[in-house]
């Protein structure tokens, strides 16, 4: 009998100790490696550091980048992934159209014959052949497909305009035709329209950033300034100032000749007398065509 219950004895003790074992080996529900996501947020925090879209100046694009080709993909095998990291790049060039990303969209609204897509990931699009790391809003033109308006960008886009290669970022908008309607310059730039010369500043003085924006031909129609500018129009030279306000503060004809802007001091022009800070308009000959106040 004694070791018959000995033997019962250890065999209990052999079930125990694998029962044991097996509850030590399950796998938690937990994982110690965090995700591209979550460490992208522990290391915006303490010195500043971002990580993730390298020419990024926010701390809205600090996921890893995972391109996802969808050239040829359809509806339901190149849809967004629910995880953080995810970024969706529609490789589609040398132009992205509405077609090519709006399965890709969380939420899609057509008002004035334009569409407006939402986007939770970030997304790549392309303007002739060149690349716009968008977030959250893009709009296209609803009859063509083409790109109307990237509202946030991460990374700097150049195009030519106004004679010029110019780099833009945040916001930019463009024509059917893929040409930069309006958009804000990353660096101070000079540009001679018609006889004058206007500065661009990054920023306005009330801390707003500056507008430009242009004709399909690429020349300036209305731009943003920083200090006062003496303009010629009309044979004669005026002084005029930046303007609070949603618009531009100088405006001009396609062909280059001053069509308005806000005077930075009390002036008399063709005899009408006008205040400071009056916007005055001209003709395309140079002529007043701002009614006395």
């Amino acid at each position: 009998m004694i070791p018959t219950r000995m033997s019962l004895i250890l065999i209990c003790g052999l079930l125990l100790s694998l029962t044991a074992c097996q509850s030590t080996n399950k796998p938690r529900t937990t994982s110690n490696s965090a995700t591209p996501a979550a460490t992208a947020e522990a290391n915006t925090t303490g010195e500043g550091k971002t990580c993730g879209l390298e020419e990024s100046t926010s701390l809205e694009a600090t996921t890893d980048v995972h391109a996802v080709d969808v050239s040829g993909a359809t509806e339901s095998s190149a849809t967004l992934t629910n995880e953080p990291s995810a970024v969706a790049t529609a490789v589609v060039k040398p132009n992205t159209t509405l077609k090519d990303v709006k399965h890709l969209a969380t939420k899609s609204r057509t008002s004035y014959k334009i569409t407006t897509l939402t986007f939770d990931k970030p997304i790549s699009l392309y303007v002739n052949n060149v690349e716009l790391k968008a977030k959250s809003q893009v709009s296209f033109y609803d009859d063509t497909g083409a790109l109307s308006s990237v509202y946030s960008f991460s990374n700097t886009a150049k195009f030519k305009r106004a004679g010029q290669i110019l780099p833009f970022y945040r916001w930019i908008s463009f024509s059917r035709k893929g040409e930069v309607t309006f958009g804000y310059i990353a660096k101070a730039v000079t540009f001679a329209i018609g006889k004058n010369t206007v500065t661009y500043a990054r920023t306005q003085p009330d801390g707003y950033m500056a507008k430009v924006f242009f004709y399909a031909s690429g020349n300036i129609s209305s731009i943003h300034i920083a200090v006062p500018h003496d303009i010629t129009v009309g044979g004669k030279t005026y002084k005029f100032d930046h303007h609070s306000g949603c618009g531009a503060d100088l405006d001009f004809y396609e062909n280059g000749n001053f069509k308005g802007g806000y005077l930075a001091a009390d002036t008399t022009i063709e005899g009408v007398a006008f205040k400071k800070g009056k916007k005055v308009t001209f003709s395309a000959t140079g002529t007043l065509t701002t009614k006395k106040p």
